[in-house]
């Protein structure tokens, strides 16, 4: 059996062992039959029963434009800050 670390969000793991509880189960056999779970599931519909975003649906679509218009405004603000550098360099010489 693999064993490993995991760091989990603040109250998450309370969450999950009131889960166990509820189920009859060790906290780690609880997580292990979530994953299994949501792995059964092809990986799409969480294990909740709330199903997770097509990696091509809408939410991906406007999450790429998002990333899209950030990575611009991040070239823009290169280019102005280099333009600025180019007038502060060239006043510094007159």
């Amino acid at each position: 059996m693999d064993k490993f670390i995991v760091r989990l969000p603040e109250g998450m793991r309370d969450q999950i062992k009131k889960e166990a509880e509820k189920n009859h189960r060790t906290m780690n056999a609880e997580v292990v039959a979530v994953l299994e779970a949501f792995y059964a599931a092809g990986g799409v519909t969480h294990a909740s029963g709330f199903d997770l975003p097509a990696p091509d649906s809408e939410l991906e679509k406007r999450l790429s434009a998002v990333e899209r218009a950030l990575s611009q405004m991040v070239q823009d603000d290169r280019s102005y800050d280099h333009e600025m550098r180019i007038a502060r360099l060239e006043a510094d010489r007159r």
